[in-house]
């Protein structure tokens, strides 16, 4: 049987893996160290807005691709900075959302 490669049903770690590729992409240069679910992309790596925003973009173009309902990106940045209480928007965070947006939308779809 031929694994189903969609985003949709990646695993954590699957996400975690992505996700660890688009922050080298976006800030080669401030990712010297090893990312680890703690890493957080203010504190440990000095994002700046524009470096979020181009994550965002990335995340939008790897997990959802050409998908008709586009991550709401307003809501998924509030959300990544109110859930991680001040602690600069960690990657564990950040992958936790990804993950619930592709249980929300099943859920939606079932």
């Amino acid at each position: 049987m031929e694994k189903n490669n969609s985003p949709q049903s990646w695993n954590e770690a699957e996400i975690f893996e992505q996700f660890k590729a688009i922050l080298t992409e976006v800030a080669p240069t401030k990712i010297v160290d090893e990312i680890t679910p703690e890493s957080s992309l203010l504190d440990d790596y000095g994002f700046d807005s524009i470096e979020i925003i181009d994550t965002l973009l990335k995340i939008q173009e790897r997990f959802l691709g050409d998908d008709p309902e586009p991550l709401d990106l307003e809501s998924f940045l509030s959300e990544a900075y109110a859930s991680d209480n001040g602690n600069g928007m960690t990657v564990n965070t950040i992958c936790n959302l990804i993950s619930g947006y592709f249980e929300t939308k099943a859920t939606r779809e079932s």
